[in-house]
């Protein structure tokens, strides 16, 4: 899944970010096959910078590679 924020640096993408693992934190639900015991999400955040990538493929490339950062890094967590 993807959430496209128009006009949001990388800060505002983080506070969305934090707020999107709190909310299913308190959500609590169970997952018996999850190393946490609950359903989690990893996270990887791309933005449009100057000087970053411009052109969408290369904007999906990015959040997926910060993704697999996430995942690497212990899951349940943004990138």
């Amino acid at each position: 899944m993807g959430i496209i924020m128009p006009h949001t640096d990388r800060v505002g993408a983080t506070v969305v970010a934090k707020m999107i693992l709190n909310r299913l934190l308190k959500e609590n639900i169970y997952h018996p096959s999850s190393p946490f015991g609950r359903v989690t999400v990893s996270i990887g955040i791309a933005v449009a910078e100057y000087g970053g990538p411009t052109q969408s493929q290369q904007l999906v490339e990015a959040a997926d590679a910060a993704l697999y950062e996430a995942k690497a890094g212990g899951r349940n967590q943004f990138q």
